[in-house]
């Protein structure tokens, strides 16, 4: 458990990666890989509940699946930035 209480507002990201981070170029390729990460856990809602249920394979075919997805879409942030 922990003492913190509930704030009335919080930092925003950017407000938080000024002050941790220096460099602007590592802020942005910071946020672009926190983009990808959502747009990665959007794909895995939709297609984990589609290719769970069709594949009864005991040997990581869903893993490779979910791998094969994410790495796509992290190429893809690469490739635009």
């Amino acid at each position: 458990y922990t003492s913190a209480q509930a704030k009335d507002s919080y930092a925003t990201l950017d407000e938080i990666l000024e002050a941790k981070m220096a460099d602007e170029g590592v802020r942005g390729i910071t946020k672009e890989v926190l983009d990808a990460c959502v747009k990665i856990t959007e794909a895995l809602r939709v297609n984990l509940v589609t290719v769970a249920d069709a594949q009864n394979s005991v040997f990581g075919d869903v893993q490779l699946g979910v791998d094969v997805i994410a790495d796509d879409l992290m190429w893809d942030m690469a490739k635009s930035s």
